[in-house]
């Protein structure tokens, strides 16, 4: 089936000449029958009067014989009324005398036409000429006292009917012709004003794309704007409800594609953390055991080497490169592998100090002060303290490296890193902050993705936030951020104390 393009405006314009139009021949046919019927009413009270009235008024001449009265009386008839186009008088009950105008005798069919009864007030009869019958003459028939004297016979030609008629025909037709102007225009007018934001919305419809949601903005219902931003009053209907479904409909697209984004870049991070498991479990064995025997050649080495020679320096340098491997080696392990926490009874301020003492040399080397704003209390929680111990071990050597970036900027600086355990019934929580260089605010949404590091090349692996963010979360609690550029950062780990099912 193929199927027919027809704009709105020539929608509306043949629906309105087809209701205009049957309307109008309806209207034409009523008018019609009833004018017709009025006419015809009118013409033949009018007929009858003039026949009453010239009945009466033959009456006299009629008993005093006088013919003459009588026939200036038939001649004078059409002055009287210009549609009465013959008259005359049938003396006695069989007439045996007539008066008329014709220039003739009286035709024998027209006396025989309208034959009237001594009981019968009038009679009227329509009659039509044999060489035009749509000349249609109305014959009115009149006694005069009871037909003792005769008959009035008058015939009024009915042509002012059709003129009436047809004049009356024209004013409608006319009308409906200027009904049928007035209503193309407004199918044009209304046409234009529905399909006008119509057209728009197509426009957009057909310019749009997944890839352009990112920059579509509530602001920009550009459609709803043209409306009615600038009338102080206005109301509101069909099409500007759709232009609101149209663009709440815009901004639920929005809001999907964002979610598939996210979900797409999460499900391509989650296929490359399985590559990174299954490689880094492939390789571990292969780069710590040669590491460990490095590590181990190393320390018998040092021992070897005073401390004053420059070669202990570079043997302590080879160290800390042998360290950084063996960690970026177990981080990737343990990000890729799956984690199973036995939770048990564990003292978090005796998790501190031992992760303090692990980088008490990176702390002394940097001559950066800790500063422990807890109770020496216990401060007991269900958990795992190995895992925690990495989460605050990160979390340290985050606030030292950014102390020591800082320490370029601002050489005098003395580095300070606080620790802080605040408790309620339920929960423990540990807030971290130290004055280094602090995180950028673009970069904060950023800083828990796998891989990702604002530090040099070399510096940092991009998996210590990572983990610290998947243990906390392991542990049923949560970790916030707050940092400034350039004066330093803040991170608070929010613990239940209790971690029983």
């Amino acid at each position: 089936m193929k199927n027919i393009y027809l704009s709105l405006f020539w929608k509306f314009t043949i629906g309105i000449i087809i209701i205009v139009a049957v309307f109008g021949t309806i209207n034409i046919l009523l008018i019609n029958e009833s004018v017709v019927k009025s006419l015809q009413s009118e013409s033949e009270k009018r007929g009858r009067y003039i026949a009453i009235n010239m009945a009466n008024q033959a009456l006299d001449p009629l008993l005093y014989e006088d013919y003459i009265a009588l026939q200036k009386l038939v001649d004078n008839i059409h002055n009287i009324d210009s549609s009465v186009i013959y008259a005359f008088i049938e003396i006695g009950q069989k007439g045996d005398k007539i008066i008329h105008n014709f220039e003739e005798d009286v035709p024998v069919e027209l006396l025989n036409a309208n034959n009237l009864n001594s009981d019968t007030e009038f009679k009227v009869t329509i009659l039509t000429e044999k060489n035009d019958k749509n000349k249609i003459i109305r014959d009115i028939a009149v006694p005069i006292l009871n037909k003792n004297l005769g008959v009035v016979r008058i015939g009024i030609l009915e042509d002012t009917i059709s003129r009436s008629l047809n004049q009356t025909t024209s004013i409608f037709v006319l009308m409906v012709c200027i009904f049928l102007i007035f209503g193309v225009m407004g199918a044009f007018i209304f046409s234009e004003l529905i399909t006008r934001p119509i057209k728009d919305i197509s426009k957009v419809a057909e310019n749009f794309d997944l890839d352009s949601l990112r920059d579509i903005d509530k602001n920009n219902q550009i459609l709803i704007i043209k409306r009615y931003e600038y009338s102080k009053f206005y109301i509101f209907d069909e099409l500007d409800y759709f232009n609101d479904k149209f663009f709440s409909m815009i901004e639920r697209l929005k809001e999907a594609y964002r979610e598939i984004d996210k979900t797409y870049s999460k499900l391509i991070q989650s296929e490359k953390l399985a590559s990174i498991g299954t490689l880094s479990a492939g390789i571990a064995h292969e780069i710590n055991n040669p590491n460990t025997g490095i590590q181990y050649c190393l320390r018998i080495i040092k021992k070897d080497i005073p401390k004053n020679n420059k070669n202990y320096e570079y043997i302590e340098l080879m160290e800390e490169a042998s360290e950084k491997i063996e960690r970026v080696v177990k981080g990737l392990l343990e990000y890729s592998r799956p984690q199973i926490i036995d939770f048990e009874d564990m003292n978090l301020c005796e998790v501190i100090n031992k992760s303090i003492a692990l980088l008490k040399y990176r702390i002394d080397r940097q001559n950066i002060s800790i500063l422990n704003h807890f109770s020496t209390d216990d401060h007991l929680i269900q958990g795992s303290s190995h895992f925690l111990e990495q989460v605050i071990v990160n979390l340290l050597i985050n606030s030292i490296d950014a102390i020591e970036e800082r320490k370029i900027v601002v050489p005098d600086l003395i580095g300070n890193i606080s620790l802080q355990i605040e408790r309620t019934p339920d929960l423990t929580e540990l807030i971290i902050s130290d004055n280094g260089i602090g995180i950028k605010q673009e970069n904060l949404k950023d800083i828990y993705d796998p891989f990702y590091s604002s530090k040099e090349v070399g510096k940092g692996t991009g998996l210590g936030l990572t983990v610290c963010h998947k243990i906390v979360k392991l542990h049923h609690g949560f970790i916030f951020v707050n940092s400034s550029y350039g004066s330093g950062t803040t991170f608070k780990i929010t613990l239940p104390n209790n971690n029983k099912v």
